[in-house]
């Protein structure tokens, strides 16, 4: 930044100033005996306390700012440096709020600020399920060696009882295919539940066959929520793993063995319960409430499972931003505009992983430009809108269209022109259908 031009405009504007101009005569009228905090330098400029008087204009406060926050000397550090940095030279009315409001707005500090508070939302524990089977959730082990073909286990337990399901898979399975697995070995058996959680996220080379083993084990196990075995839930009895051909199982001693499924689903239920709430009490001592976040506002997105194009981690950028929050599906999670680039994200995200964005007011300042984010391999530039299209017979791809680049706003590369084959992972079908 050229200093010596920020000062000269502050010398032209500072006869304008009301306030300045009374400094000017307070400064003329000091006396060694009667001296003023006005003060003119050998440059002719203005200063009050040592300080250079900056007159109240946006333009000149915005400057001053840039090349104490923004400047590659100056660091992008928080309030109370900046705004000690600037107080070394420089002074104005409410100067410290207009600091704060250029460094919380400022998007380059967003993105790289670590977090100093605990994650945002309280833990909302699932529904507890009124019966066995009527809430499931599923997940799947992957990777495992091969054996017979398979290469994964898809695992579906119910949330009531505990029970659990193992069934062999594979790595590549699809959605016909794990509709198919669940109507055979879930829908065939229990029906189908009222709520689904699911959430895709080894040292033997047989364990295909061991999984009816291991499934017994682990439903003959006692659950730590509820105490007693997924079996004896489900069944009202515990199985039995040894033959005693000598005993008589009269009718009469299996009438001891039977339980009131309707009281051990409420048994079940009450544990569950209890168990969810001293865990919500746990969980939530390490959680803050999440900021009011509603449909319009903008808010940072944690990099964290974005991966960007910085070599390392430790020096990549905190947070990607600013997303507009587009809706509000549950009450712990938002939806967010995604550019049409980052198409292979989805747009759905937890309150955790967002941060508040104070919006800047401050007039003709440009934020610095937002940094490539690498998808599936590939460096991606964010588009914020497509604004027309085109059929130049010049190029080797005629039909272009002209976008605008996300972030870039105030700048001579805001707009451009590309050809439709650079749109390879976002669609241009919804801007011919407006």
């Amino acid at each position: 930044m050229d200093i010596d031009k920020l000062y000269s405009d502050i010398k032209q504007a500072q006869p304008s100033n009301s306030m300045a101009s009374e400094g000017f005569r307070q400064a003329k009228s000091s006396t060694p005996t009667s001296p003023s905090q006005w003060s003119i330098d050998e440059s002719d400029i203005l200063r009050l306390d040592n300080r250079i008087y900056v007159p109240d204009s946006e333009d000149l406060h915005l400057r001053v700012l840039q090349n104490n926050h923004d400047h590659i000397l100056a660091g992008h550090f928080g309030q109370n440096r900046t705004l000690e940095l600037v107080r070394r030279n420089y002074t104005w009315p409410q100067m410290r709020e207009y600091v704060r409001h250029y460094v919380k707005s400022c998007t380059v500090c967003g993105r790289n600020k670590t977090p100093r508070h605990r994650p945002y939302g309280l833990l909302k524990p699932l529904p507890v399920p009124e019966h066995p089977w009527d809430s499931i959730s599923m997940d799947f082990i992957e990777q495992l060696p091969d054996s017979n073909g398979f290469t994964a286990i898809l695992v579906v337990i119910d949330r009531a009882s505990k029970q659990a399901i193992f069934i062999p898979t594979h790595d590549t399975i699809n959605s016909e295919e794990l509709a198919r697995l669940f109507v055979i070995h879930v829908f065939s058996k229990h029906g189908v539940p009222n709520y689904i959680t699911s959430d895709r996220g080894s040292e033997f080379d047989n364990w295909d066959l061991l999984l009816p083993i291991a499934e017994f084990a682990y439903n003959n196990t006692p659950n730590a929520s509820t105490g007693i075995s997924p079996f004896f839930a489900n069944k009202g009895y515990h199985p039995n793993i040894t033959v005693h051909p000598e005993r008589d199982i009269t009718s009469a001693q299996a009438h001891d063995f039977v339980v009131n499924l309707d009281e051990l689903h409420q048994f079940l239920h009450d544990e569950i319960t209890q168990a969810q709430s001293r865990y919500k009490i746990q969980a939530d001592k390490h959680r803050n409430l999440a900021p009011p976040f509603k449909v319009g506002d903008k808010v940072f997105l944690s990099s964290k499972h974005v991966k960007t194009t910085c070599p390392t981690a430790k020096f990549a950028e905190k947070f990607l931003s600013p997303f507009e929050i587009i809706a509000q599906p549950g009450s712990h999670s938002f939806t967010l505009k995604l550019p049409s680039d980052l198409h292979a994200i989805h747009p759905v995200f937890h309150v955790s992983q967002l941060e508040p964005v104070e919006e800047n007011t401050i007039p003709n300042r440009t934020q610095p430009l937002l940094p490539l984010v690498e998808v599936d391999g590939e460096e991606q530039y964010e588009i914020a809108q497509i604004l027309d299209s085109k059929i130049d017979r010049r190029f080797r791809c005629p039909l272009l269209y002209r976008i605008q680049w996300l972030g870039y706003e105030g700048t001579n590369e805001e707009f451009a022109w590309l050809p439709a084959t650079e749109f390879s992972n976002c669609t241009t079908i919804s801007f011919h259908q407006l």
